[in-house]
């Protein structure tokens, strides 16, 4: 599941030597961040917000449902029953996706700068926020989730946590952070 520019696209790569593509559909905004679930696929379309596939349907998998954001959807996960938007100057979007057909937002947390890029892990969402660092949201209660810092590191384009790090790209190039405690 690929996010490329303005075009969804879903390969097969079973194959490894000899990819195969399944489906292309190109949208009329950037396609941002894919985040799968199940059978299911979400897609960060910036200003036209979050898209929901069944892709079960190959080798035409369907778009089911939608759901517009303030902002623009730069990315996209998913966490038990809630999918999480990196919605630029919007900051965090929190979208209940427990019924697919019909996605409703539960709640939204304004952000300092443009929300780029999310991470997950445990109950823990890193926000890259480009010139105003790295956000950590709290997401325990996804219906109220929290600010627990905003960590100056320079210009972040993206995050990824793993285990007791946090890894930031930024201008710089690499940042990586231990996390408190660790």
């Amino acid at each position: 599941y690929i996010a490329a520019l303005s075009q969804f696209i879903i390969v097969d790569i079973s194959n490894p030597t000899i990819p195969d593509l399944i489906y292309q559909k190109e949208f009329q905004a950037n396609v941002r961040g894919v985040a799968v679930l199940d059978s299911f696929a979400l897609i960060a379309c910036e200003q036209l917000g979050i898209y929901i596939y069944d892709v079960r349907f190959n080798p035409r998998p369907k778009i089911i449902s939608w759901c517009d954001t303030k902002g623009n959807a730069r990315d996209v996960l998913v966490n038990d029953s809630f999918a999480y938007v990196a919605d630029g100057t919007a900051g965090l979007v929190v979208i209940n996706i427990r019924d697919k057909l019909s996605p409703q937002i539960v709640d939204g947390l304004d952000l300092p700068g443009y929300a780029r890029k999310i991470d997950i892990q445990d109950n823990l969402l890193y926000v890259a926020l480009g010139d105003s660092g790295l956000g950590v949201v709290d997401i325990t209660n996804p219906k109220e989730p929290k600010i627990e810092a905003i960590v100056k590191t320079g210009y972040v384009y993206s995050v990824f946590a793993l285990d007791e790090y946090i890894y930031v790209a930024n201008r710089n190039g690499l940042t990586i952070i231990a996390k408190e405690g660790k």
